[in-house]
């Protein structure tokens, strides 16, 4: 991989679908994507995720919410949300 030993990339961008859309769905529509590989600390990549949907929601004022987590085997023992 050109020597690279991890990647981080995120992006929010249009994307059209390859095939006719069924109703109620568009051809083109934006789509975020995270993207990330390499070795990190265990689930530090998704708590990262989780972290950064909840600064867009913050600056996107949309005011209270909640993010849950329901049947993931690493999170059982967790019990935390974020207001």
């Amino acid at each position: 991989m050109n020597g690279l030993t991890s990647l981080k990339r995120y992006q929010i961008a249009k994307v059209c679908r390859r095939d006719n859309p069924s109703k109620g769905r568009y051809r083109e529509f934006y789509q975020c994507d995270f993207d990330i590989a390499g070795s990190y600390e265990k689930m530090a990549s998704d708590f990262e995720v989780v972290r950064i949907l909840t600064e867009l929601l913050d600056e996107l004022n949309m005011g209270d919410f909640e993010v849950n987590f329901y049947n993931i085997p690493a999170t059982k023992s967790i019990d935390f949300h974020y207001l």
